[in-house]
């Protein structure tokens, strides 16, 4: 299910309510349609539940959702309509309530160095001696993908009073609570029957971290200052625009399998522990979704010295990496390494995304290179010395070689 690109799915119950008598009082009907791309939860996601009392219209209560994930950017948009009618349609003139959000690289990432000190909390560097750092872990290398400015867009008409209701203590209940001042010198350039709210998460924290949120309305403008965020809504944000919130689920609640490939076990990361040795100036398989007939596979040899080469398989089309090698590298550690590809995935490396092919991505973080295949929770960082392969455990799928024998 999780490994298809696009999957769409729909789902339908009903439940019908009767009195003593037997005579009905209700009846409820509830529609789901959703679709998975990309390794997303949720591309599309669309809920209809519908009400039918003998001698009344239909109440149709709907939810649509769609979120894109570009290559800098992840926009979303999420409408409630709630209305009635003499048909199973969603009611779209009458109460609407729409939240579309934006969110970019922040200001602070754009600028970010890592000198002097980590801007992101999670890529503080860790040191096997006093030349080999640890490699780029997951944690940082998702860190550094993600887009943490947000601007949340919310539109409103028609909203029924027991919704404000609602909301009206809960946005007094805000304003007790946290830190809040009326920022008097914003500018506004929002429209009548809707509000702004703008949320910036941090790349750094101490212990726990927070934010500031604006909320800016026609008339006025709100900040709240240093809300934690961890206990709140909003926790599947910052979104990252390279890895997926099942791949990032999965491994937070260990259903992942890890493997490491290196010629000398005291380099494997602290936080891995199975470890597979490679073989001088020969190709071995270590990671594959078929023995033979693959549609993606990990292959490893040992080169010079303590080195190793990597070749990706995606599609029966090939790149391989090796490391630059200089004096200056026992040192430094590799910074530069030597890219072989044929011409078709270059297309793939420089777009994303080829027609009927799985779509992947590549980034460097300091000096370790990750793919990413979204599609099939495949996550492999290599540096050089190493290969961690990262797949997510699966009761229908199997996967094959070095690292799952």
């Amino acid at each position: 299910m999780w490994t298809t690109p696009n999957y769409y799915q729909y789902v339908k119950m009903s439940a019908v309510f009767k009195n003593d008598h037997d005579v009905e009082l209700n009846h409820w009907d509830v529609n789901v349609h959703f679709t998975h791309e990309f390794g997303t939860y949720f591309k599309k996601f669309n809920v209809q539940v519908t009400r039918q009392t003998p001698g009344e219209k239909n109440l149709n209560v709907c939810l649509d959702y769609v979120k894109d994930v570009e290559t800098d950017k992840v926009e979303g948009k999420m409408t409630y309509y709630h209305g009635y009618s003499y048909d199973h349609k969603c009611v779209k003139d009458d109460m609407v309530v729409s939240v579309g959000w934006t969110g970019t690289y922040s200001d602070t990432q754009k600028n970010y160095t890592k000198s002097p000190v980590y801007s992101y909390k999670e890529c503080v560097k860790h040191y096997v001696d006093d030349y080999t750092p640890i490699p780029v872990t997951y944690d940082c290398a998702e860190a550094y993908t993600t887009v943490r400015k947000y601007v949340y867009n919310v539109d409103y008409q028609h909203v029924l009073p027991v919704y404000m209701d609602v909301f009206k203590p809960v946005w007094f209940w805000m304003q007790q609570i946290f830190p809040v001042y009326y920022d008097v010198d914003a500018h506004h350039h929002v429209p009548t029957g809707g509000f702004v709210v703008d949320v910036e998460y941090p790349l750094w924290w101490v212990e726990h971290p927070t934010v500031d949120v604006v909320v800016t309305s026609p008339e006025e403008s709100f900040v709240f200052e240093h809300v934690p965020y961890y206990n709140w809504f909003w926790w599947f944000q910052p979104d990252s625009v390279v890895f997926t919130k099942y791949f990032d689920f999965m491994k937070t609640i260990g259903y992942t399998t890890e493997c490491v490939v290196n010629p000398m076990f005291n380099y494997s990361g602290y936080h891995y522990d199975v470890s597979k040795t490679p073989v001088y100036s020969e190709w071995t398989l270590y990671a594959a979704d078929h023995p033979s007939t693959y549609t993606w596979a990990i292959y490893v040899q040992k080169i010079e010295k303590n080195f190793v080469a990597l070749k990706f398989v995606l599609n029966d089309h090939v790149v391989v990496l090796q490391p630059v090698v200089d004096k200056a590298t026992e040192y430094t550690g590799v910074t530069k390494y030597t890219f072989t590809v044929d011409s078709y995935i270059m297309e793939v490396m420089k777009d994303g995304v080829v027609p009927g092919v799985y779509p992947f991505k590549y980034f460097q973080v300091d000096n370790t290179v990750v793919f990413v295949v979204p599609n099939v929770s495949l996550y492999v960082a290599y540096d050089g010395h190493q290969v961690v392969v990262e797949t997510v455990k699966s009761d229908t799928t199997q996967y094959f070689g070095q690292c799952y024998v």
